[in-house]
């Protein structure tokens, strides 16, 4: 009974969630053509990635932009983790997955990101340089838009980028085309509809693009004149993107630590105290966005404990705070040796991890995430969770000699400082081990 209560509650936070996402994609008046089955039919006009063939679907409209949602997909808006209201939906960005029924499934199964950038947000190409097995691409046409892009891999996940700048919208496109449930590419008729169907639909850049010139900087190839994202609108000025004081990369890397149960109940009341040494990595992508994924002794990068989309804001100082979007805890499903647990939600804004800010941001580099667990299905099995990481390769040495008085124990130092991260980083190991196995293995 619990279990089916819980399925239900999921299912009607997952309807809520739609329906505050701008334009729902199964309702509304009948005679709203964007909301009826739609089709994307158009002539392949140079046979380079055009439509061939039909598709239906619905579309889905963001507030600022739509995009065909095909038949056996599903439209997944993004919460607006600046807003105060913690239901508003970001009107910039639209997940789009394959098969995808559940937030958790963004992480397992194909899927279509699309990020807009108008009058209120300013996009730039991804980095090639933050990515692993870099391929590039030939030009793609969809439609009326020309993409260029690149294939690359990160944390394990396989990724096509492509960006389009029209001179005033452009648009940024992450697909993660292959994962154990399944794959898409460019060539499917799905994935060429979607990209041949996104346009804006926010009243202020529509009026922009109508009252646009031949003549005007944004849309000639006059050197000097191009404005490009960021740029000021004095003609003839150097194009320098914008850039702000937050060291949003200083949170990029591999981090080691340590983590802890308190407060712990049913059948975590026994663990309560108890401490593992923890491993993360944290990607930072150019939009203010990242996934962090962290195991223990008892997990595995490949087998996480943790996998949580992110966002980054100002905060304290200049590294800012890292807040989490979506993601789960014990993602991996089990944990010390096999003990099954239901993984659980880590909804948007349950962290916000300020780095100069928390009982421990008077020793340099180091953050401390805090959060509660509560099992899906029994809510009186719960516990809150404190991670406390400093980048791989630091010393705890300031730690371990320095005033812990403010902290949540007097010894904040991980289990296994002295014999597995020391003997590591003192034989050159630069690269965190995968596991906490992989990493006696190398000692030995």
């Amino acid at each position: 009974m619990k279990k089916l209560l819980c399925i239900l509650l999921s299912l009607l936070l997952v309807l809520s969630i739609a329906a505050c996402g701008g334009t729902s994609t199964g309702g509304g008046d009948d005679d709203d053509d964007s909301l009826k089955t739609s089709k994307t039919d158009k002539d392949d006009k140079d046979g380079k990635g055009t439509e061939s063939g039909e598709v239906t679907g619905e579309y889905y409209d963001t507030g600022n932009f739509k995009a065909l949602v095909p038949e056996g997909w599903k439209a997944f808006p993004q919460h607006d983790v600046f807003s105060d209201d913690p239901n508003e939906m970001n009107p910039n960005r639209l997940t789009i997955s394959k098969g995808g029924e559940d937030d958790w499934d963004l992480f397992t199964k194909p899927n279509v990101q699309i990020s807009y950038g108008g009058a209120s947000t300013t996009l730039m190409a991804t980095d090639e340089s933050w990515y692993e097995d870099v391929e590039a691409l030939d030009t793609v046409v969809s439609g009326d838009h020309t993409w260029t892009g690149f294939k690359g891999t990160s944390l394990g996940y396989k990724y096509i980028f492509l960006y389009e700048d029209t001179g005033k919208i452009q648009y940024q496109i992450s697909i993660m085309y292959e994962t154990n449930n399944g794959s898409i590419s460019l060539d499917d008729a799905d994935v060429k509809a979607i990209l041949a169907s996104i346009e804006p639909t926010n009243p202020d850049d529509l009026a922009a693009i109508a009252e646009a010139k031949p003549e005007d900087p944004a849309t000639t190839d006059e050197p000097g004149t191009t404005e490009e994202p960021g740029t000021t609108d004095e003609p003839g000025t150097t194009d320098v993107p914008v850039t702000t004081s937050n060291d949003y990369d200083w949170w990029k890397g591999e981090w080691y630590g340590w983590w802890c149960v308190t407060d712990g109940t049913g059948v975590f009341e026994n663990l309560n105290d108890i401490a593992w040494d923890a491993y993360a990595e944290i990607n930072v992508y150019y939009d203010g966005t990242g996934i962090i994924t962290l195991w223990d002794t008892e997990t595995s990068r490949s087998s996480a404990l943790v996998n949580c989309r992110l966002t980054f804001e100002p905060g304290t100082d200049a590294h800012g705070k890292m807040v989490s979007d979506t993601g789960s805890f014990f993602d991996s499903g089990s944990w010390l040796t096999n003990w099954e647990i239901n993984a659980a939600p880590i909804a948007a804004r349950d962290w916000v991890v300020d780095a100069g800010a928390s009982t421990v941001s008077h020793f340099d580099d180091m953050i401390e995430i805090a959060g509660k667990y509560v099992d899906p299905y029994y809510s009186t099995e719960s516990f809150t969770y404190h991670i406390y990481l400093r980048p791989w390769g630091t010393t705890w040495d300031d730690v371990k000699e320095g005033d812990t008085s403010g902290c949540l124990y007097r010894d904040m130092m991980p289990l296994y400082y002295d014999t597995w991260y020391l003997p590591l980083l003192e034989k050159g190991v630069t690269t965190m081990p995968d596991s906490f196995t992989d990493g006696k293995t190398i000692l030995s």
